[in-house]
């Protein structure tokens, strides 16, 4: 696979830039990685699956749920009791879908949500508890801001960490909206409720997360099972050794992606330079589309299909 240096050394080499270790060498990476998100997140392509199927167990009278915080988009979500597909359904379907969910115990459809900053809600109005895994992180600069809903209304706090020693929040929250670390920390990060219930864990180097949320439009009246499948993130760049997430025969088109994004910034333009990446850029584009998503192996499904008149066998049909 290739590796963020790779694809970073070739971009620099493209601009004559070989050896620079300031700004453009910053600036490139940047380029790198919007490119890199933008070209895993343009089509469903197979290689951005989330390798296992997860799961969310339905609670009674519980409609939101916290999913997987790789998650990027669905492919299914499947009730597996009542062996039915949930169905993502906008604002604008919801008089036509007849869904009643301050009534009805049962169903099929839901919606995509705020997303929520911790792996787990508290359940009932809680102080909270923040520890690191490292004594060194004691100082303001390191502090967590937590802001959620209180039984004064939405409030925010500053708590400044004590180490391995729990740090504890002033006010109660019954739901979090934020949870903001001011810098990295060199721990872990583990916040808690007073009841030692684990909301959310972030890694060394992180200050935040997003964790996708649904909500249903249906009261659960059952402990239903739901399996969901989804392609996910692309992953941030930023080690040297770090692999892109487009496979190895493809990957140079971020080179060329990058370059092109570079090129305002470089202030080198001339049509034979651009000519040629763009040109490199539409092959790599092509064939990576045609291995991916076209399906051209024996036997595979065609991808549609067109009618050329009435479907009765009188006229032809298009496959492709």
């Amino acid at each position: 696979m290739a590796t963020y240096k790779q694809i970073r050394d070739e971009v620099k080499s493209w601009l004559d830039e070989a050896t620079n270790t300031s700004t453009t060498h910053t600036n490139v990476g940047y380029a790198i990685n919007r490119a890199h998100q933008q070209r895993c997140t343009e089509a469903n392509w197979p290689f951005m699956e989330w390798p296992q199927p997860e799961t969310i167990t339905l609670v009674a009278s519980q409609r939101r749920y916290i999913l997987h915080s790789e998650l990027f988009k669905p492919i299914y979500m499947f009730n597996k009791t009542s062996k039915k597909y949930l169905v993502e359904t906008p604002y604008r379907q919801l008089e036509a879908s007849q869904a009643r969910w301050n009534t009805d115990t049962g169903g099929t459809r839901y919606k995509f949500i705020a997303p929520s900053p911790v792996a787990v809600q508290p359940t009932a109005a809680t102080t909270l508890t923040i520890v690191s895994s490292s004594a060194s992180d004691t100082t303001v600069s390191k502090a967590v801001t937590i802001r959620g809903m209180t039984a004064n209304g939405v409030l925010s706090e500053t708590v400044t960490p004590t180490g391995t020693a729990a740090a504890s929040t002033t006010n109660s929250y019954s739901l979090l909206l934020n949870v903001d670390l001011a810098s990295a920390w060199l721990g872990t990060c583990t916040v808690a409720t007073a009841g030692g219930t684990t909301l959310l864990t972030l890694p060394a180097g992180d200050t935040n997360r997003q964790y996708p949320q649904i909500e249903l439009l249906w009261t659960p009246g059952d402990t239903d099972t739901v399996e969901y499948k989804f392609y996910r993130k692309p992953r941030t760049l930023s080690g040297d050794g770090d692999t892109v997430d487009i496979p190895e025969t493809f990957s140079r088109i971020l080179v060329f992606d990058s370059l092109l994004l570079f090129a305002a910034y470089d202030g080198d333009i001339t049509k034979a330079r651009l000519d040629i990446w763009v040109d490199q850029r539409e092959k790599l584009l092509l064939a990576m589309q045609n291995t991916y998503l076209e399906g051209n192996i024996v036997a595979a499904e065609p991808r549609y299909i067109r009618i050329m008149g009435e479907d009765d066998g009188s006229v032809p049909q298009v496959w492709g």
